[in-house]
């Protein structure tokens, strides 16, 4: 009676380490499978900017004629806008200078205030 109790602990000690062991192996195997999944995800993103950059890359080497020719004439229209709104700028600016001295021009008397003020 003795020698079977003894061999019945020695197996429920057993299957108690064996149940210990599958838990903790089943806890790495989620740390594990977290870390990976989280490693995977970062890849996954790290490639994907490379992807976006490898094709802006592209785009700006490889453009159509069409499309250069298109950028060359919105670029020499921007500069005819920007050339007529310096003209225009200038202009007014001379316009405002004339302005200036033609009013510093008029010759009025200050010693007789009355004359220029009756007329």
């Amino acid at each position: 009676d003795n020698e079977q109790s003894v061999f019945l602990g020695t197996v429920y000690d057993f299957l108690l380490v064996v149940m210990v062991l599958l838990v903790l192996v089943n806890l790495i195997i989620a740390i594990m499978n977290t870390a990976y999944e989280e490693a995977r995800m970062k890849a996954k993103a790290y490639w994907a900017r490379q992807m976006y950059r490898l094709i802006e890359e592209h785009n700006m080497i490889v453009t159509p004629y069409k499309t250069r020719k298109e950028r060359a004439d919105e670029m020499k229209e921007l500069d005819r806008e920007r050339l007529e709104i310096s003209n225009a700028t200038a202009t007014e600016r001379k316009r405002s200078e004339a302005e200036c001295t033609d009013s510093s021009n008029t010759n009025i008397d200050f010693s007789s205030p009355k004359s220029e003020w009756n007329q």
